[in-house]
């Protein structure tokens, strides 16, 4: 999706945080990906301070500021990209926060 944002004049950064308790499958995250992965540890317990859970997304626009959360455990929003309306929707949610 990056590159396609990128590609239409509407650049985007993508980046994982990754909880402290999955620091084990922190691999599989940036094998898979061309974005960074931030490592969430105990002693900074960053994913706290968000008050989100796993798989929950946050957009913010280009100042930094939230735009969107969208909890995967609560609400309309789903993250099965390959599905091309959920896909559209996400996008569609990155372009708004411009």
């Amino acid at each position: 999706m990056r590159v396609e944002l990128e590609a239409t004049g509407h650049p985007a950064m993508f980046a994982i945080m990754n909880i402290a308790a999955a620091k084990d499958g922190e691999s599989a995250f940036v094998d898979r990906t061309s974005f960074p992965l931030f490592q969430d540890e105990d002693s900074v317990n960053a994913a706290a301070t968000m008050l989100g859970h796993t798989d929950d997304m946050y957009i913010f626009d280009a100042s930094g500021h939230l735009s969107l959360y969208m909890p995967v455990s609560e609400g309309p929003h789903a993250f099965d990209m390959s599905d091309p309306a959920n896909y559209d929707a996400i996008k569609n949610a990155i372009l708004s926060a411009e």
